[in-house]
Order: C-alpha cells, then structure tokens, then sequence
C-alpha cells in the first residue's frame, strides 16, 4: 500500500509531464484548463470521500486522490503561465507541483506503515474498533501523529510548503491576461483551501479516534509497537519531512534544474536568501523559514508548560475524566468515525 500510493500513482504524473512539458510543443493557454479543473474536482471530492471513511486505508487510499489533484493545479497554472511567457511565475508553480510529489511519497509512506502497524498488532480496520492506541502503541502513536501533521499541510513539516508555494502561483495569475483563467483560478484557489482545511479535519478525526480516547476493543486494548525495523523506516521517513520542511531551500534548488528544462524558467536560488528562508519570488514580496516557524513552535510550548507549572495548581493528578455521576459506560459510546463525519454525510447523501 505504501508502494502504490506513495510513489507508484506518480507515474501518471511523470507521463503527464513528459507529454504536455515536452513532446507536444509549446502549449497554448488553454491547455491548463482541464488539469486545473480537474484537479480541484479531484481535490474536493477526494477528501471529502476520505472524510466519511472508517477504514483507515480506504482513508488514506481516497487523501492521494485529493493530493493529486493538487499536483494536477500547480501543473495546470504552470502549463498557463508558460503559454504567456511568464518564465520565473511557470517555474515556481512547476517546483511546486515537483515538491508536493515528493512530499506526498514521504508522509503518505509513513501514514500507509503507520495503518499497517495498527492493523497487524489489532487485526481491526475500522478506526470505530479502536481508540486508545497511544498507550498501547505509544511510537506508533508519535510517528503516525508526524504524517498527520504533514500532510495536514501545517509547519513545520513539509506538507505546508509545498502548498504555500501553490498558494503563491495562485497569487500571481492576476497577471494573466486571458479572462477565462483569471476567472478560473480564483475558484479553484478556493476549491485548494477548502480541501487543506477539510484535510486538516480529516485527520484530525482519524487521530483522534483510533489513537486516543479509550480502547473501543480488546484488539485495541493490546495491541503494540511493532519490531525496531519498521519502526525505523518510520522514523526515517517522518526525519525527511522534518527536514524538509525546515530546509525546503535545499529541495527547491534541487528542483529548480529541471523546472528551468521544461518551463524555461527558475525559482531565484534559495540558498542565497538569508536565515535559511525560501522567497518564490522575492523575499521583499513573500518568504518563508521553516526553521524559524519550529524555533517558536517549540519556545511557545515550553512557555506554556512552563506558565502553567509554575502559576497553576500547586499538585496535580490523573484520574478518569469525569462522567456527571453517571455508572461507567462502555467505551462504544464514545464519539466515533461516524459522528464526526455525519454532517458530511448527510451533505453528500452517502
């Protein structure tokens, strides 16, 4: 499963370069139409789909339509800003779409491990089964949060810049000069945004009710790690999103050869930028540092851990979460996959 939707389904993206960047000529701007379309429609209906889902694979499966369909805009507004001339706007949406590639074979990896793991120590594919996982998977639990955050498209992991650099080809096209595109990208700017955020809840719900709460199973309840070897690969997969999402520079110049041989253009060479920051265009118009974004990160937690242990109750305990004086119930009558996803169910008549 990580083979297939980490890398396998990029050859459809591989071709569609090769045939539309390379051997059919110069395009016309019309040609970015269909894979913008196409691609937000992609996006949407991938992640509302996976949304409602409550296997954990079949999840995952329907998130790399919806990733996609991102790749497919940032190639469609490279393929509209190349028919104008517009070299450094085409590269940049160009290095976008390569970085998001590249990305998605990374966190989608470590997400598809992480579902493996789940499965082969509980034997249960519904997240409705189980609950509770970050006490009896505790690694498993940490390295599946990471992929979470990835490909939720937060900082400081990768996810995040490969889409902000999406974002920012979308925040050129005003400078296009065919009606039909300025028209078009506004919309699908917006289907991009709603996507990223629905994804963001997506696995929210996915984390939350497989990993925490309390075991909905026996299966759950004793299920664990598995062996240091896939933990490893886990690890390492999670430890390539990090750095690339604090030193996105390294990647984007990496990248940036291969934008100029198929769009004509590049990305201003990130490695001369100051403070390890990444500019698409210009560091006076937007910027980026990874690096920076994790250092906060980090101080603002341990600030507030520190606020509250020093200004907060003066002992503290762990007890079980309070329940109004009711007699204890059964854990299946915790929130599930379900009712997270209800309203959207309803939505879309499924």
């Amino acid at each position: 499963s990580a083979l297939m939707s980490g890398v396998m389904t990029k050859v459809a993206v591989y071709g569609f370069i090769r045939v539309v960047f390379d051997l059919l000529g110069p395009p016309a701007f019309w040609w970015s139409v269909e894979p913008m379309t196409f691609g937000a429609a992609s996006a949407l209906i991938g992640v509302l789909f996976a949304t409602i889902q409550s296997d954990l694979k079949k999840l995952l499966a329907y998130s790399t339509i919806e990733n996609i369909g991102v790749i497919f805009i940032a190639l469609g507004l490279a393929l509209a800003f190349k028919a104008n001339g517009m070299a450094l706007p085409a590269a940049l949406a160009f290095t976008a779409a390569l970085f998001h590639v590249f990305n998605h074979s990374l966190f989608k990896s470590l997400l598809f491990f992480g579902a493996g793991a789940v499965l082969n120590a509980s034997g249960e594919k519904s997240i409705e089964r189980l609950g509770g996982l970050i006490r009896s998977m505790p690694k498993t639990a940490f390295l599946f949060l990471g992929g979470c955050v990835a490909i939720a498209a937060l900082p400081p992991l990768n996810g995040f810049v490969s889409e902000w650099l999406v974002f920012q080809a979308i925040l050129l096209s005003p400078a296009l000069p065919q009606w039909t595109v300025k028209l078009l990208v506004p919309a699908v700017g917006v289907a991009l945004a709603l996507s990223a955020a629905l994804g963001a809840g997506c696995y929210i719900r996915a984390y939350g009710v497989a990993f925490l709460g309390r075991p909905r199973s026996e299966a759950a309840r004793i299920a664990h790690d598995p062996d240091r070897w896939s933990l490893g690969t886990m690890s390492g997969l999670l430890t390539l999103c990090l750095i690339a999402g604090l030193l996105p520079s390294l990647l984007i110049d990496t990248i940036s050869p291969v934008a100029k041989d198929f769009v004509g253009g590049r990305m201003p060479t990130q490695a001369e930028l100051s403070w390890l920051s990444i500019a698409p265009v210009a560091e006076s118009r937007s910027s980026y540092n990874g690096l920076l974004v994790f250092v906060f990160i980090l101080f603002s937690a341990y600030s507030a851990r520190w606020v509250i242990h020093k200004f907060g109750a003066a002992r503290s305990r762990r007890a079980p979460a309070w329940d109004c004086g009711y007699i204890e119930t059964s854990p299946m009558t915790q929130y599930t996959g379900s009712s997270f996803a209800q309203p959207i169910r309803r939505t879309l008549g499924v």
